[in-house]
């Protein structure tokens, strides 16, 4: 007899399964999509000392990019044990003091359309990692999934 969806246990994987653990070792975790459901006051207790965000989506015009970074700069208010890394010593001074670092990042630049200005802009509000383009064309570059492969 099959169990029930709801008796069935969660696989230890799965998304909003967590152990806390302690490493005397910094880990940036490269690749952090952060569901509706995480703890943020609880990030410090995991293994990474830093969480490269996808802050926002790859298609993001340039006011859902500006309010995504500002949204992170609440959390780091909100949480004691976060903050937002915007140098590499950040990252450090949140392993001595016990926190976890953010670094806001993205995985597509459509934000950015012809006004590379906007660069600036977004590197003042924490955005340090950007993907020009994922998947799709945009107006910076072709995305891994165009077939004719345009480059920059």
């Amino acid at each position: 007899m099959h169990a029930r969806y709801d008796q069935v246990a969660p696989h230890p994987l799965a998304k909003g399964w967590h152990t806390p653990r302690e490493s005397p070792w910094l880990f940036i975790d490269g690749c952090v999509q952060v569901w509706e459901d995480a703890e943020f006051g609880e990030l410090h207790r995991h293994t990474p000392t830093a969480y490269l965000l996808t802050a926002f989506r790859p298609q993001a015009n340039f006011e859902d990019a500006v309010d995504a970074c500002m949204d992170w700069w609440r959390v780091a208010r909100t949480y004691p044990t976060t903050r937002i890394a915007l140098t590499a010593r950040d990252i450090v001074e949140a392993k001595e003091q016990g926190q976890a670092a953010l670094i806001i990042g993205t995985q597509g630049g459509d934000f950015v359309g012809q006004k590379l200005h906007r660069l600036e802009v977004l590197h003042k509000l924490g955005l340090r990692v950007m993907i020009p383009s994922y998947n799709e064309r945009n107006t910076l570059c072709d995305g891994v999934l165009e077939p004719a492969d345009g480059g920059l």
